[in-house]
Protein backbone atom coordinates (compact mmCIF):
# COMPACT_ATOMS: atom_id res chain seq x y z
CA UNK A 1 0.00 0.00 0.00
CA UNK A 2 1.59 3.64 -1.20
CA UNK A 3 0.33 6.44 1.36
CA UNK A 4 1.49 9.81 0.05
CA UNK A 5 0.71 12.75 2.43
CA UNK A 6 2.45 16.13 3.74
CA UNK A 7 1.03 15.52 7.06
CA UNK A 8 2.96 13.96 10.15
CA UNK A 9 3.24 9.93 10.08
CA UNK A 10 4.71 7.11 12.35
CA UNK A 11 4.70 3.54 11.05
CA UNK A 12 4.83 0.23 12.81
CA UNK A 13 7.00 -2.15 10.71
CA UNK A 14 6.87 -6.19 10.16
CA UNK A 15 9.53 -7.88 8.49
CA UNK A 16 8.83 -10.08 5.38
CA UNK A 17 10.25 -11.17 2.45
CA UNK A 18 9.26 -9.94 -1.11
CA UNK A 19 10.48 -11.30 -4.15
CA UNK A 20 11.39 -8.70 -6.91
CA UNK A 21 9.36 -10.91 -9.94
CA UNK A 22 6.73 -12.97 -9.87
CA UNK A 23 6.40 -16.37 -7.61
CA UNK A 24 7.34 -17.25 -4.27
CA UNK A 25 10.35 -16.32 -2.50
CA UNK A 26 13.77 -17.41 -3.71
CA UNK A 27 12.53 -17.15 -7.17
CA UNK A 28 14.16 -16.01 -10.27
CA UNK A 29 14.18 -12.27 -11.28
CA UNK A 30 13.82 -11.66 -14.94
CA UNK A 31 15.46 -9.21 -16.68
CA UNK A 32 14.61 -6.43 -19.45
CA UNK A 33 15.99 -8.79 -21.84
CA UNK A 34 14.14 -12.08 -20.80
CA UNK A 35 17.38 -13.89 -19.74
CA UNK A 36 16.94 -14.95 -16.14
CA UNK A 37 19.61 -13.39 -14.07
CA UNK A 38 21.29 -14.13 -10.49
CA UNK A 39 18.57 -15.72 -8.32
CA UNK A 40 17.73 -13.22 -5.32
CA UNK A 41 15.09 -12.43 -2.67
CA UNK A 42 15.11 -9.45 -1.04
CA UNK A 43 13.98 -8.58 2.67
CA UNK A 44 12.78 -4.79 3.96
CA UNK A 45 10.24 -3.84 6.48
CA UNK A 46 6.41 -4.14 5.17
CA UNK A 47 4.29 -1.51 7.27
CA UNK A 48 2.00 -2.80 9.54
CA UNK A 49 0.25 0.30 10.48
CA UNK A 50 0.59 3.63 9.83
CA UNK A 51 -0.30 6.53 12.10
CA UNK A 52 -0.58 10.27 10.54
CA UNK A 53 -1.31 13.21 12.22
CA UNK A 54 -3.54 15.91 9.92
CA UNK A 55 -3.65 18.89 12.22
CA UNK A 56 -3.38 19.31 15.62
CA UNK A 57 -6.41 17.71 16.64
CA UNK A 58 -7.01 14.59 14.54
CA UNK A 59 -5.12 11.20 14.23
CA UNK A 60 -5.84 8.99 12.05
CA UNK A 61 -4.21 5.37 12.01
CA UNK A 62 -4.23 2.89 8.79
CA UNK A 63 -3.94 -0.79 9.31
CA UNK A 64 -3.69 -2.52 5.97
CA UNK A 65 -5.56 -5.49 5.63
CA UNK A 66 -6.63 -8.82 3.05
CA UNK A 67 -9.22 -6.82 1.95
CA UNK A 68 -10.20 -3.06 2.75
CA UNK A 69 -7.57 -1.00 4.71
CA UNK A 70 -9.08 -0.12 8.46
CA UNK A 71 -9.15 3.11 9.16
CA UNK A 72 -9.42 4.49 12.83
CA UNK A 73 -9.98 8.43 13.74
CA UNK A 74 -8.61 9.79 16.85
CA UNK A 75 -9.74 13.48 17.98
CA UNK A 76 -6.89 14.87 20.23
CA UNK A 77 -7.28 17.64 22.62
CA UNK A 78 -8.74 18.72 25.80
CA UNK A 79 -12.99 18.86 25.61
CA UNK A 80 -15.13 21.43 27.15
CA UNK A 81 -13.75 25.19 27.78
CA UNK A 82 -9.60 24.16 27.54
CA UNK A 83 -10.80 22.40 24.04
CA UNK A 84 -12.88 25.23 22.60
CA UNK A 85 -9.81 28.05 23.52
CA UNK A 86 -7.00 25.48 21.48
CA UNK A 87 -10.03 25.30 18.55
CA UNK A 88 -9.76 29.19 18.82
CA UNK A 89 -6.12 29.20 18.93
CA UNK A 90 -5.99 27.00 15.80
CA UNK A 91 -8.05 28.58 13.91
CA UNK A 92 -6.61 32.00 14.55
CA UNK A 93 -2.81 30.61 13.36
CA UNK A 94 -4.02 29.18 10.05
CA UNK A 95 -5.59 31.97 9.40
CA UNK A 96 -3.18 34.70 9.75
CA UNK A 97 0.24 32.83 9.89
CA UNK A 98 1.61 31.00 7.53
CA UNK A 99 1.73 27.34 7.49
CA UNK A 100 4.76 25.54 9.32
CA UNK A 101 4.72 28.72 11.77
CA UNK A 102 7.14 29.03 13.48
CA UNK A 103 9.69 27.17 11.70
CA UNK A 104 8.93 28.54 8.41
CA UNK A 105 9.55 31.79 9.68
CA UNK A 106 12.59 33.59 10.31
CA UNK A 107 13.05 35.19 13.94
CA UNK A 108 10.62 38.62 15.06
CA UNK A 109 8.41 37.75 12.63
CA UNK A 110 5.29 37.81 15.28
CA UNK A 111 6.63 41.12 17.06
CA UNK A 112 6.66 42.64 13.68
CA UNK A 113 3.09 41.34 12.79
CA UNK A 114 1.92 42.74 16.29
CA UNK A 115 2.81 45.93 16.19
CA UNK A 116 1.85 45.93 11.97
CA UNK A 117 -1.73 45.42 13.41
CA UNK A 118 -1.37 48.10 15.74
CA UNK A 119 0.13 50.77 12.86
CA UNK A 120 -3.17 49.04 10.07
CA UNK A 121 -5.54 49.87 13.25
CA UNK A 122 -4.31 53.66 13.78
CA UNK A 123 -4.17 54.21 9.64
CA UNK A 124 -7.92 53.09 9.65
CA UNK A 125 -9.16 55.57 12.23
CA UNK A 126 -7.23 58.21 10.78
CA UNK A 127 -8.41 57.50 7.51
CA UNK A 128 -11.96 57.35 8.42
CA UNK A 129 -11.46 60.69 10.21
CA UNK A 130 -9.62 62.60 6.78
CA UNK A 131 -12.47 60.97 5.08
CA UNK A 132 -15.16 62.37 6.81
CA UNK A 133 -14.34 65.68 6.80
CA UNK A 134 -12.83 65.35 3.32
CA UNK A 135 -16.61 64.99 2.39
CA UNK A 136 -17.70 67.73 3.97
CA UNK A 137 -14.79 69.77 2.00
CA UNK A 138 -16.49 68.46 -1.08
CA UNK A 139 -19.93 69.74 -0.49
CA UNK A 140 -21.52 66.15 0.76
CA UNK A 141 -22.46 67.88 4.15
CA UNK A 142 -25.73 69.58 4.75
CA UNK A 143 -26.07 72.11 1.98
CA UNK A 144 -24.56 69.57 0.03
CA UNK A 145 -24.00 69.83 -4.16
CA UNK A 146 -23.64 66.13 -5.30
CA UNK A 147 -23.23 66.85 -9.03
CA UNK A 148 -20.49 69.11 -7.99
CA UNK A 149 -18.81 66.92 -5.35
CA UNK A 150 -19.05 63.89 -7.72
CA UNK A 151 -17.01 65.62 -10.12
CA UNK A 152 -14.42 67.07 -7.98
CA UNK A 153 -14.22 63.96 -6.45
CA UNK A 154 -13.18 61.74 -9.42
CA UNK A 155 -10.54 64.22 -10.51
CA UNK A 156 -8.90 64.60 -7.38
CA UNK A 157 -8.38 60.93 -8.15
CA UNK A 158 -7.37 61.32 -11.39
CA UNK A 159 -4.91 63.82 -10.48
CA UNK A 160 -3.69 62.39 -7.15
CA UNK A 161 -2.74 58.81 -9.50
CA UNK A 162 -0.68 60.82 -11.89
CA UNK A 163 0.92 62.54 -9.52
CA UNK A 164 1.71 59.26 -7.88
CA UNK A 165 3.02 57.88 -10.97
CA UNK A 166 5.21 60.64 -11.43
CA UNK A 167 7.00 60.36 -8.27
CA UNK A 168 7.14 56.68 -8.42
CA UNK A 169 8.78 57.04 -11.39
CA UNK A 170 11.64 59.22 -10.13
CA UNK A 171 12.02 57.39 -6.68
CA UNK A 172 10.36 54.09 -7.05
CA UNK A 173 14.32 52.53 -7.14
CA UNK A 174 15.76 53.73 -4.08
CA UNK A 175 13.14 51.51 -2.30
CA UNK A 176 14.92 48.50 -1.85
CA UNK A 177 17.86 50.28 -1.59
CA UNK A 178 16.82 51.61 2.00
CA UNK A 179 13.71 49.27 2.72
CA UNK A 180 13.57 50.41 6.99
CA UNK A 181 13.32 53.81 5.75
CA UNK A 182 11.42 53.97 3.51
CA UNK A 183 8.23 51.70 4.85
CA UNK A 184 8.81 54.77 7.89
CA UNK A 185 8.53 57.33 5.22
CA UNK A 186 5.81 55.87 3.87
CA UNK A 187 3.95 56.04 7.32
CA UNK A 188 4.79 59.71 7.77
CA UNK A 189 3.57 60.60 4.18
CA UNK A 190 0.13 58.95 5.30
CA UNK A 191 -0.15 61.06 7.83
CA UNK A 192 0.76 64.15 5.51
CA UNK A 193 -1.84 63.21 3.38
CA UNK A 194 -4.56 62.61 6.26
CA UNK A 195 -3.67 66.29 7.31
CA UNK A 196 -3.94 67.84 3.99
CA UNK A 197 -7.35 66.11 3.32
CA UNK A 198 -8.66 67.71 6.86
CA UNK A 199 -7.47 70.65 5.69
CA UNK A 200 -10.07 71.03 2.46
CA UNK A 201 -12.75 71.15 5.35
CA UNK A 202 -10.83 74.74 6.14
CA UNK A 203 -10.02 75.68 2.80
CA UNK A 204 -12.95 74.39 0.32
CA UNK A 205 -12.43 76.67 -2.37
CA UNK A 206 -9.10 74.90 -2.86
CA UNK A 207 -10.75 71.30 -2.70
CA UNK A 208 -9.44 70.02 -5.73
CA UNK A 209 -5.50 70.92 -5.30
CA UNK A 210 -5.41 69.92 -1.44
CA UNK A 211 -7.30 67.12 -2.26
CA UNK A 212 -5.04 65.78 -5.15
CA UNK A 213 -2.19 66.50 -3.52
CA UNK A 214 -3.18 64.34 -0.72
CA UNK A 215 -4.01 61.87 -2.57
CA UNK A 216 -0.85 61.73 -4.10
CA UNK A 217 1.16 61.32 -1.43
CA UNK A 218 -1.11 58.86 -0.28
CA UNK A 219 -0.75 56.68 -3.10
CA UNK A 220 3.32 57.33 -3.17
CA UNK A 221 2.68 56.05 0.24
CA UNK A 222 0.97 53.02 -0.36
CA UNK A 223 3.68 52.22 -3.21
CA UNK A 224 6.35 52.79 -0.85
CA UNK A 225 4.60 50.30 2.22
CA UNK A 226 3.39 47.56 0.44
CA UNK A 227 6.88 47.26 -1.25
CA UNK A 228 8.83 47.40 1.08
CA UNK A 229 6.68 45.16 3.01
CA UNK A 230 7.56 42.29 -0.07
CA UNK A 231 11.39 43.25 0.90
CA UNK A 232 10.25 42.07 4.25
CA UNK A 233 8.69 38.83 3.90
CA UNK A 234 11.51 37.47 1.70
CA UNK A 235 13.59 38.23 4.97
CA UNK A 236 11.11 36.03 6.85
CA UNK A 237 10.65 33.02 4.36
CA UNK A 238 12.82 30.13 5.65
CA UNK A 239 10.71 27.48 3.60
CA UNK A 240 10.58 29.04 0.16
CA UNK A 241 7.46 30.28 1.97
CA UNK A 242 7.22 33.84 0.22
CA UNK A 243 3.44 33.41 -1.17
CA UNK A 244 2.27 32.21 1.35
CA UNK A 245 3.51 34.96 3.89
CA UNK A 246 2.49 37.58 1.27
CA UNK A 247 -1.24 35.93 1.54
CA UNK A 248 -1.15 36.04 5.03
CA UNK A 249 -0.08 39.52 5.26
CA UNK A 250 -3.27 40.57 3.31
CA UNK A 251 -5.48 38.46 5.76
CA UNK A 252 -3.58 40.22 8.83
CA UNK A 253 -4.19 43.75 7.18
CA UNK A 254 -8.07 43.68 5.91
CA UNK A 255 -9.40 41.12 8.68
CA UNK A 256 -7.69 41.98 12.39
CA UNK A 257 -11.27 42.51 13.07
CA UNK A 258 -14.32 42.20 11.13
CA UNK A 259 -17.21 44.06 11.92
CA UNK A 260 -20.30 44.55 9.62
CA UNK A 261 -20.64 48.30 8.27
CA UNK A 262 -24.60 48.27 8.65
CA UNK A 263 -24.38 48.25 12.52
CA UNK A 264 -22.40 50.79 13.35
CA UNK A 265 -24.26 53.01 10.52
CA UNK A 266 -27.76 52.40 12.40
CA UNK A 267 -25.68 52.16 15.76
CA UNK A 268 -25.98 56.35 15.69
CA UNK A 269 -29.36 56.85 13.51
CA UNK A 270 -29.36 60.71 14.44
CA UNK A 271 -26.12 61.16 13.25
CA UNK A 272 -25.21 61.04 9.41
CA UNK A 273 -21.37 60.55 9.68
CA UNK A 274 -21.72 56.68 9.21
CA UNK A 275 -23.76 57.46 6.05
CA UNK A 276 -21.05 59.45 4.62
CA UNK A 277 -18.54 56.97 5.16
CA UNK A 278 -20.56 54.28 3.72
CA UNK A 279 -21.14 56.40 0.71
CA UNK A 280 -17.45 57.00 0.41
CA UNK A 281 -16.64 53.54 0.32
CA UNK A 282 -19.53 53.43 -2.48
CA UNK A 283 -17.85 55.85 -4.60
CA UNK A 284 -14.53 54.24 -4.46
CA UNK A 285 -15.67 50.85 -5.11
CA UNK A 286 -17.69 51.70 -7.71
CA UNK A 287 -20.37 49.62 -6.79
CA UNK A 288 -24.47 50.05 -7.39
CA UNK A 289 -25.84 51.70 -4.70
CA UNK A 290 -28.06 49.04 -3.53
CA UNK A 291 -25.24 46.84 -2.87
CA UNK A 292 -24.02 47.90 0.72
CA UNK A 293 -20.36 47.19 1.77
CA UNK A 294 -20.45 44.05 3.58
CA UNK A 295 -17.29 44.40 6.10
CA UNK A 296 -15.03 46.72 7.69
CA UNK A 297 -12.03 46.12 9.77
CA UNK A 298 -11.93 48.13 13.69
CA UNK A 299 -10.14 50.68 12.93
CA UNK A 300 -12.75 51.76 10.78
CA UNK A 301 -15.17 51.40 13.20
CA UNK A 302 -13.61 52.95 15.87
CA UNK A 303 -12.80 55.90 13.04
CA UNK A 304 -17.06 56.17 12.84
CA UNK A 305 -17.66 56.02 16.19
CA UNK A 306 -14.90 59.32 17.04
CA UNK A 307 -17.11 60.72 13.79
CA UNK A 308 -20.21 60.53 15.53
CA UNK A 309 -18.14 62.47 18.91
CA UNK A 310 -16.58 65.01 17.02
CA UNK A 311 -19.22 66.00 14.75
CA UNK A 312 -17.77 69.08 12.71
CA UNK A 313 -15.49 70.62 14.98
CA UNK A 314 -12.02 70.45 13.12
CA UNK A 315 -9.82 70.94 16.41
CA UNK A 316 -11.44 68.01 17.83
CA UNK A 317 -10.75 66.20 14.55
CA UNK A 318 -6.89 67.43 14.47
CA UNK A 319 -6.37 66.47 18.07
CA UNK A 320 -7.60 62.81 17.65
CA UNK A 321 -5.33 62.71 14.66
CA UNK A 322 -2.38 63.63 16.06
CA UNK A 323 -3.40 60.99 18.84
CA UNK A 324 -3.32 58.07 16.20
CA UNK A 325 -0.93 59.59 14.10
CA UNK A 326 2.02 58.96 17.07
CA UNK A 327 0.49 55.92 17.74
CA UNK A 328 1.06 54.74 13.86
CA UNK A 329 4.52 56.25 13.16
CA UNK A 330 5.39 54.15 16.56
CA UNK A 331 4.14 50.99 15.40
CA UNK A 332 5.93 51.99 12.40
CA UNK A 333 9.59 52.07 13.90
CA UNK A 334 8.72 48.99 15.97
CA UNK A 335 7.49 47.07 13.01
CA UNK A 336 11.32 47.63 10.88
CA UNK A 337 13.53 47.94 14.44
CA UNK A 338 14.32 44.04 14.61
CA UNK A 339 13.91 42.65 10.93
CA UNK A 340 16.75 40.76 10.03
CA UNK A 341 17.07 41.78 6.36
CA UNK A 342 19.75 39.54 5.07
CA UNK A 343 20.27 41.66 1.92
CA UNK A 344 23.79 44.36 1.98
CA UNK A 345 22.63 47.76 1.28
CA UNK A 346 25.37 50.75 2.44
CA UNK A 347 24.40 50.87 6.00
CA UNK A 348 24.56 46.98 6.66
CA UNK A 349 27.85 46.89 4.43
CA UNK A 350 29.05 49.60 5.96
CA UNK A 351 28.61 48.37 9.99
CA UNK A 352 29.53 44.55 8.33
CA UNK A 353 33.11 45.88 6.58
CA UNK A 354 34.01 47.93 9.65
CA UNK A 355 33.37 44.81 12.17
CA UNK A 356 35.33 43.02 9.77
CA UNK A 357 38.12 45.02 9.32
CA UNK A 358 38.43 45.69 13.50
CA UNK A 359 38.29 41.85 13.56
CA UNK A 360 41.61 41.14 10.93
CA UNK A 361 43.61 43.96 12.51
CA UNK A 362 42.86 42.95 16.07
CA UNK A 363 43.53 39.26 14.80
CA UNK A 364 46.96 40.56 13.49
CA UNK A 365 48.09 41.97 17.18
CA UNK A 366 46.19 39.24 19.58
CA UNK A 367 45.90 35.87 20.34
CA UNK A 368 43.35 34.22 18.26
CA UNK A 369 40.78 33.14 22.10
CA UNK A 370 40.72 37.25 22.59
CA UNK A 371 38.75 38.47 19.61
CA UNK A 372 35.00 37.97 19.51
CA UNK A 373 33.39 36.62 16.32
CA UNK A 374 34.15 38.34 12.69
CA UNK A 375 30.88 39.16 11.14
CA UNK A 376 27.24 39.04 13.29
CA UNK A 377 24.46 37.11 11.13
CA UNK A 378 21.21 39.15 10.35
CA UNK A 379 19.68 38.43 13.31
CA UNK A 380 22.38 39.91 15.51
CA UNK A 381 22.67 43.13 13.07
CA UNK A 382 18.82 43.96 13.19
CA UNK A 383 18.98 45.90 15.95
CA UNK A 384 22.40 48.35 14.98
CA UNK A 385 20.58 48.58 11.35
CA UNK A 386 19.44 52.19 11.91
CA UNK A 387 15.76 52.02 10.95
CA UNK A 388 16.18 55.74 9.35
CA UNK A 389 19.31 56.28 7.89
CA UNK A 390 20.41 59.87 6.50
CA UNK A 391 24.17 59.93 7.54
CA UNK A 392 24.47 63.33 6.51
CA UNK A 393 21.86 64.65 8.30
CA UNK A 394 21.97 62.48 11.93
CA UNK A 395 25.86 63.43 11.59
CA UNK A 396 26.06 59.28 12.95
CA UNK A 397 29.59 58.77 13.28
CA UNK A 398 29.55 55.10 12.43
CA UNK A 399 28.74 56.17 8.82
CA UNK A 400 31.00 59.35 8.29
CA UNK A 401 32.67 60.88 6.71
CA UNK A 402 30.08 59.18 4.14
CA UNK A 403 30.65 56.58 1.21
CA UNK A 404 29.00 57.89 -2.33
CA UNK A 405 28.67 54.92 -4.77
CA UNK A 406 27.90 56.22 -8.61
CA UNK A 407 29.27 59.42 -8.54
CA UNK A 408 29.99 62.28 -11.30
CA UNK A 409 33.59 61.47 -12.91
CA UNK A 410 34.07 65.26 -12.66
CA UNK A 411 33.00 65.43 -8.65
CA UNK A 412 34.71 62.28 -8.35
CA UNK A 413 38.16 64.19 -9.52
CA UNK A 414 37.34 67.73 -7.92
CA UNK A 415 37.26 68.77 -11.83
CA UNK A 416 40.98 68.28 -11.97
CA UNK A 417 42.01 66.72 -14.68
CA UNK A 418 45.71 65.85 -13.32
CA UNK A 419 44.02 63.70 -10.64
CA UNK A 420 41.68 62.14 -12.97
CA UNK A 421 44.68 60.82 -15.00
CA UNK A 422 46.15 59.91 -11.83
CA UNK A 423 43.43 57.81 -10.71
CA UNK A 424 43.12 55.90 -13.66
CA UNK A 425 46.50 55.34 -14.04
CA UNK A 426 46.24 53.63 -10.18
CA UNK A 427 43.21 51.43 -11.11
CA UNK A 428 43.94 51.16 -14.54
CA UNK A 429 43.51 47.22 -14.03
CA UNK A 430 40.22 47.72 -11.60
CA UNK A 431 36.70 47.45 -12.14
CA UNK A 432 36.40 50.50 -9.69
CA UNK A 433 37.73 53.71 -9.24
CA UNK A 434 37.54 55.22 -5.39
CA UNK A 435 38.90 58.47 -4.70
CA UNK A 436 38.27 60.47 -1.40
CA UNK A 437 36.45 64.10 -1.44
CA UNK A 438 39.84 66.80 -0.47
CA UNK A 439 36.62 68.86 1.85
CA UNK A 440 35.05 66.33 4.15
CA UNK A 441 37.09 63.09 3.55
CA UNK A 442 34.29 61.57 1.96
CA UNK A 443 34.98 58.46 -0.29
CA UNK A 444 33.07 58.63 -3.79
CA UNK A 445 33.06 55.26 -6.09
CA UNK A 446 32.43 54.87 -9.59
CA UNK A 447 32.38 51.19 -10.60
CA UNK A 448 33.08 49.63 -13.89
CA UNK A 449 30.26 48.92 -16.93
CA UNK A 450 30.77 45.20 -16.61
CA UNK A 451 31.63 44.80 -12.68
CA UNK A 452 30.48 42.00 -11.46
CA UNK A 453 28.61 41.80 -7.80
CA UNK A 454 31.80 40.07 -5.97
CA UNK A 455 33.72 43.01 -7.49
CA UNK A 456 31.29 45.34 -6.58
CA UNK A 457 31.87 43.57 -3.01
CA UNK A 458 35.44 44.39 -3.04
CA UNK A 459 35.35 47.83 -4.11
CA UNK A 460 33.22 48.97 -1.56
CA UNK A 461 35.86 47.08 0.95
CA UNK A 462 38.38 49.08 -0.76
CA UNK A 463 36.02 52.41 0.10
CA UNK A 464 35.85 51.21 3.87
CA UNK A 465 39.40 50.85 3.85
CA UNK A 466 40.34 54.74 2.50
CA UNK A 467 37.44 56.00 4.88
CA UNK A 468 39.52 54.75 7.70
CA UNK A 469 42.37 56.26 6.50
CA UNK A 470 40.33 59.80 5.68
CA UNK A 471 39.19 59.02 9.46
CA UNK A 472 43.09 59.59 10.93
CA UNK A 473 43.81 62.02 8.19
CA UNK A 474 40.79 64.22 7.05
CA UNK A 475 42.46 65.72 4.02
CA UNK A 476 44.43 62.36 3.05
CA UNK A 477 44.66 63.91 -0.81
CA UNK A 478 46.44 66.70 0.26
CA UNK A 479 49.17 64.68 1.56
CA UNK A 480 52.17 63.58 -0.02
CA UNK A 481 51.64 60.32 0.83
CA UNK A 482 47.63 60.04 -1.00
CA UNK A 483 49.25 57.85 -3.54
CA UNK A 484 51.24 55.49 -1.40
CA UNK A 485 47.74 55.11 0.60
CA UNK A 486 45.18 54.77 -2.39
CA UNK A 487 47.92 51.76 -3.62
CA UNK A 488 47.89 50.33 0.21
CA UNK A 489 44.21 50.22 0.20
CA UNK A 490 44.04 47.94 -3.13
CA UNK A 491 46.69 46.20 -1.33
CA UNK A 492 44.47 45.26 1.98
CA UNK A 493 41.03 45.11 0.09
CA UNK A 494 42.84 42.29 -2.55
CA UNK A 495 44.47 40.75 0.71
CA UNK A 496 41.46 40.43 2.72
CA UNK A 497 38.73 40.07 -0.09
CA UNK A 498 38.43 35.63 0.14
CA UNK A 499 38.30 35.77 3.90
CA UNK A 500 35.39 38.98 3.24
CA UNK A 501 33.39 36.62 1.17
CA UNK A 502 33.97 33.40 3.20
CA UNK A 503 32.60 35.16 6.29
CA UNK A 504 29.75 36.62 4.63
CA UNK A 505 28.68 33.48 3.43
CA UNK A 506 29.35 31.77 6.55
CA UNK A 507 26.99 34.11 8.40
CA UNK A 508 23.95 33.91 6.15
CA UNK A 509 24.60 36.99 4.06
CA UNK A 510 23.72 37.36 0.45
CA UNK A 511 26.42 38.90 -1.04
CA UNK A 512 25.68 38.23 -4.31
CA UNK A 513 22.32 40.55 -4.17
CA UNK A 514 24.32 43.97 -3.47
CA UNK A 515 21.44 47.16 -2.88
CA UNK A 516 23.97 49.86 -2.97
CA UNK A 517 24.28 52.17 -6.10
CA UNK A 518 20.96 54.76 -5.94
CA UNK A 519 21.48 55.43 -9.56
CA UNK A 520 23.34 52.87 -11.88
CA UNK A 521 25.90 55.63 -12.86
CA UNK A 522 28.72 53.40 -14.00
CA UNK A 523 31.60 54.37 -16.83
CA UNK A 524 34.05 52.44 -19.27
CA UNK A 525 37.58 53.21 -19.28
Amino acid sequence: MLVRSYGRIRMNYVPSYIRCGMGSPGGRMISSTGQSSTETHTEFEQPRSITQRRDESTQYTYTPGEGQSKVNVKHLGSAGIQGGVTAIRQFLQTTFLPAGYPESLGPGYLTFVKYQSLHHVASSVNGVLASTFLLYGVGLGESAAPVAGAVNWVLKDGLGQIGTLMFGKLIAHRFDLNAKTWYLSASVMLNVGVYLELSTFMAPHHFLVLASLANGIKGLAWMAGGSTRSAFNVSFARANNIADITAKATAQTITASLFDSRAMVTRRRTTQYGYLLVLKQLILLNIASEVSLSFINSGNLIGVYLCSQIGQSLQYAVAACAITSCVHLGAAYWCVRNIPLSTLNPSRLQLLTDRFLDYRRSRMTSAPENHDKALPNPTDLALEDPAVHFPRVQRDQRFLPAISVGVDVIELCGGSSKKLDELLQIYKDLPYIASVDDADGSVMLVFKEDATPHQCLRGYLNACILRDSSRQCQRIDRTPASRVQLLEAIEESTAAQAEYVAQLESTGWHYKRLQIEINSNRAMW
